[in-house]
């Protein structure tokens, strides 16, 4: 389901996903950004290819 657009700023994302924008509530890579740590928005980000994959 799409969502509002949020990233994370801090170091408990690896392998690139902390370098991207999430919006699909379908995603692991988003799910597993504890809520404390979203940032709203895109943070100027590429968008997250899972998310890409689930529009």
């Amino acid at each position: 389901m799409k969502i509002a657009p949020f990233h994370t700023v801090t170091p408990e994302e690896e392998d690139g996903h902390r370098d991207v924008y999430h919006d699909n509530s379908d995603c692991h890579y988003g799910r597993a950004i504890k809520p404390e740590n979203r940032v709203p928005g895109t943070g100027g980000r590429p968008k997250c290819d899972r998310c890409k994959e689930l529009s």
